[in-house]
């Protein structure tokens, strides 16, 4: 029987959000840290969280987004050596 693609390509989308979402968020507070502690100083909460979790969200979405092809269960790979040899793999389906 032959293995399902969706299984591995749902993980991998899984994993790489998760990821996406931490660097996001992390370089959220790299960028804005001075936006951060002044809100804090201040005793305002929600607008850094809010901010942080926008952050984290646009991360995780651009990681996700950005899954290379061979990685999703549609590619279907080099199919021909004629295309290997005259290169004309990369421009299959344009």
């Amino acid at each position: 029987m032959k293995k399902s693609k969706w299984a591995d390509f749902l993980v991998t989308v899984a994993f790489r959000f998760i990821g996406g979402a931490i660097l996001g968020c992390l370089v959220c507070l790299l960028v804005t840290y001075r936006f951060i502690l002044r809100a804090f100083a201040h005793n305002h909460v929600h607008g850094p969280i809010i901010w942080l979790v926008v952050c984290g969200l646009a991360g995780g979405i651009i990681a996700a987004w950005t899954t290379p092809y061979w990685q999703r269960p549609w590619y279907k790979g080099v199919q021909d050596d004629d295309q290997i040899r005259l290169g004309q793999w990369r421009n299959k389906g344009r």
